[in-house]
């Protein structure tokens, strides 16, 4: 599939996953949404895209679909539950990994 088409299917999912789930705080109604699944097998593909994502603090919480497609969590268990310490820690991760670049990481 082409980026732009990519893109394009990522974000139609993630827009219905985060209105469907937006008012809920359990985890298991928010990762068992259909398209909580549907993104996850998109797979690595869309990790650029969850990261921007994340950056721009737009959708909600990707650490478990990030974890799940990554098979790596780079949040230490003190940052659990401090959203900036978290999205930090994804978006230094994916620096790290070659899926950003250091200049599109914003630190507020």
């Amino acid at each position: 599939m082409r980026k732009d088409n990519l893109k394009k299917k990522f974000e139609k999912l993630a827009l219905k996953w985060y209105e469907d789930t937006c008012i809920h705080s359990n985890p298991e109604i928010i990762n068992s949404h259909p398209n909580c699944e549907k993104l996850i097998k998109m797979g690595e593909p869309i990790i650029p895209f969850i990261l921007e994502d994340i950056k721009n603090s737009k959708y909600g919480d990707w650490g478990y679909i990030l974890k799940t497609i990554s098979r790596e969590d780079p949040v230490p268990r003190h940052h659990y539950g401090f959203y900036n310490s978290m999205r930090d820690d994804w978006l230094a991760w994916g620096k790290n990994k070659g899926y950003i670049s250091y200049t599109e990481i914003r630190v507020n």
